[in-house]
Parts: C-alpha cells; sequence; structure tokens
C-alpha cells in the first residue's frame, strides 16, 4: 500500500496531478472571479423573473453553488436544470448560464438551443467546444474559462463566474468580501492538506486513512452542509473510483433512519460522517445528537467536521476543500490515478 507521506510515491500514482491542481485551488478561484469580472456581459438585467443554471457533472455544480450561496436574498427563483429539455416556464423573462467545460456536454446543448429558441437571456461559461462556438455564432455572453482540467478539478472556474454573472446584473450583493476570505481560507487550508503536510497532521490523509475499504456515508443538512455532502460523495466516486453514499438532515430522520437496523454484517463496513455548520438550523442542530446516538453502532465509525469562515462561500469551500482531497488521497491508498474516468469517457464515446 501506498505511503502517502512519500512524495515520489504519491507522483507516480497521482499521474496527471490532480493534487497539484487541488493545491492551487484558492489561485483559481481568484483567477475565475477575475475573468468573470473582465467578460463582456451585454444583457439587460431588467424583466429576468427566473433563473435555470444548465449544467451536468462537475459543471452542473456552479448551480448548486448558487443556489447555495444565494438563497436568502434572490428575489427570483433559480433552478439547476440536469436534464435534455427545459422546464415549461422558461422564456423571455428566464436568465439562463449554460455551464459546460469542455462545452460539448450534450444535455446542455440541446437546453441552450431550446432556451434560444424560447426567446430566454443566456450566458456561457465554458473553456471552448460547441457551447463557445455557439455563443460566438448568436452572440451570447461568453466566459471563457482555462481548459486542460478535469471539470470536477476546476470548481473554481465553473461556479464562481456564474455567480459573478449575477452580482454584475445586481441580482445578488457584492461579493467581493466573501471571495477574498475564501480565498484567505483555502490558502490556509492547503498549507495543511496538500501532500507535503504528513499525515500525523494532514486531517484529509488521516481521513482517507480511516476510509479505506470503508463505504462512506456523508451527511448534511439543508444549505452548506447539503452541497458539501453531495459535492464529497461525487469526488469519491470520481477520484476514488468507489461508492458513496449522501443524503440530509432532516429529510433522512423521516426514511433513511429506519434503514440502518438490518443487515448489520454488510453496514459495519460503512463509516458515517456528518458535515456540520454554524448556521444550520436549530432543531438540526438537536437532530444529529438523537440521530447519530440511534444509528452509531450500525457503523464501524463516525466522524464529524464542522465549517470555517463567516460568508456562506468560505464555510462551503471549506468543506468541499477538505472532501476533494480526502478523495484524491483515497485514490491513491486504493492504488488508482484520481484523475481518468474512463467508464465516463466510455459512456460517451457509445452513445455517440
Amino acid at each position: 500500500m501506498i505511503n502517502l507521506d512519500d512524495i515520489a510515491s504519491v507522483a507516480a500514482t497521482d499521474r496527471a496531478g490532480m493534487l497539484d491542481e487541488m493545491a492551487g485551488f484558492g489561485d483559481q478561484c481568484e483567477q475565475a472571479v477575475d475573468i468573470a469580472r473582465r467578460a463582456q456581459l451585454p444583457i439587460e438585467p431588467s424583466g429576468i423573473a427566473n433563473i435555470v443554471v444548465l449544467g451536468m457533472g462537475g459543471s452542473g455544480i456552479s448551480g448548486d453553488v448558487c443556489r447555495v450561496l444565494f438563497d436568502d436574498v434572490l428575489t427570483v427563483p433559480l433552478q439547476v436544470n440536469r436534464h435534455y429539455r427545459l422546464p415549461a416556464y422558461v422564456g423571455p423573462g428566464t436568465l439562463v448560464l449554460a455551464v459546460s467545460y469542455s462545452g460539448n456536454t450534450e444535455e446542455t446543448l440541446a437546453a441552450l438551443d431550446e432556451a434560444g429558441q424560447r426567446g430566454a437571456k443566456a450566458v456561457c461559461v465554458s473553456s471552448g467546444g460547441k457551447i463557445s462556438q455557439m455563443a460566438k455564432d448568436k452572440g451570447l455572453p461568453l466566459v471563457q474559462i482555462p481548459a486542460g482540467l478535469q471539470p470536477r478539478a476546476a470548481l473554481g472556474y465553473l461556479s464562481l463566474p456564474p455567480a459573478v454573472v449575477l452580482e454584475r446584473l445586481g441580482l445578488v450583493p457584492d461579493l467581493t468580501a466573501a471571495v477574498t476570505e475564501a480565498v484567505n481560507l483555502l490558502h490556509h487550508q492547503s498549507a495543511r492538506l496538500r501532500p507535503q503536510e504528513p499525515e500525523s497532521s494532514n486531517p484529509a490523509k488521516q481521513l482517507a486513512r480511516r476510509l479505506l475499504g470503508r463505504l462512506p456515508v456523508i451527511y448534511g443538512s439543508e444549505g452548506v452542509t447539503s452541497l458539501a455532502a453531495f459535492r464529497f460523495k461525487c469526488q469519491i466516486n470520481e477520484n476514488a473510483k468507489q461508492p458513496a453514499n449522501w443524503n440530509l438532515l432532516p429529510e433522512l430522520d423521516h426514511n433513511e433512519i429506519t434503514g440502518w437496523q438490518c443487515l448489520e454484517d454488510i453496514s459495519r463496513r460503512f463509516h458515517l460522517i456528518f458535515l456540520r455548520d454554524a448556521e444550520e438550523h436549530p432543531q438540526v442542530k438537536k437532530r444529529v445528537e438523537v440521530t447519530r446516538d440511534l444509528i452509531i453502532d450500525q457503523f464501524c465509525g463516525a466522524d464529524e467536521f464542522w465549517s470555517s469562515g463567516a460568508s456562506k462561500l468560505a464555510r462551503l469551500l471549506s468543506l468541499v476543500y477538505l472532501g476533494d482531497f480526502t478523495s484524491a488521497y483515497l485514490a491513491l491508498l486504493n492504488g488508482v490515478d484520481p484523475s481518468p474516468v474512463e467508464r465516463i469517457e466510455l459512456l460517451k464515446k457509445r452513445l455517440a
């Protein structure tokens, strides 16, 4: 098994440099905001009645970031559309944010084309591909982001430009203070989570070690921790190439909690993770404690992690960053390169 503190062995398995990309996440977020603020945005903000974010996978989560960050300030509804078709209400009063890292995501392309037919206002975020060409052909605003990354390693480039677009249109407050706090926090976390930091003082390496050979079950609650839990699950799938499960309180207390009763011989190989946030609802705080007490004996182990920072952006990214690094270290412990996603690529080829 790989020694996570042996930098040469880590680099030999992480051949595409996923951990290097993660270490630079703070800089990526800063650059993403700068790119989005310099982009041409010839859109009239008046008359926007709803917002729809188009995207799949690592690109689709950009819409979830906007939804979580702005659910308490947006005065119009925002929906994330992960499908070929659009909701019936989409029309001239809709702002469509089409996000695709490659620019070739077929679901997003189909929905963007339909949005144009319905007269919706559209802004594209992409590194190139067909969506960038469509934007140029149809005169749509385009936020051109750097290419060459796995979409899941480009969360800053994908999620912050849509947020900045909403800011520039006057739909959400100024993001400067939140971005500054988040970037500073990410730089601080990077020093603690990067490969050069030994396992004895590296929380991500330690958590990956506890998850080795286990199925992670990640619980959050409304808002920040719900999205962080979903992202954590997806990163374990794509980076570590293994199953994971996620859910959120209070909903899971109305169904899933009863599922941790039978099949104890199987669930004993599951590891429970609670993601916590200082702004979670007071009743959720109680529910976490009671829920854990009721089901903890069904698992092989459990962890609890709290977000850091004051702004929603900082708190969200602090948990996301821990999950990202943990998933990459778990990949190395599993003996796989975190970057390739061969089954996704094979699926795309067969569909084509």
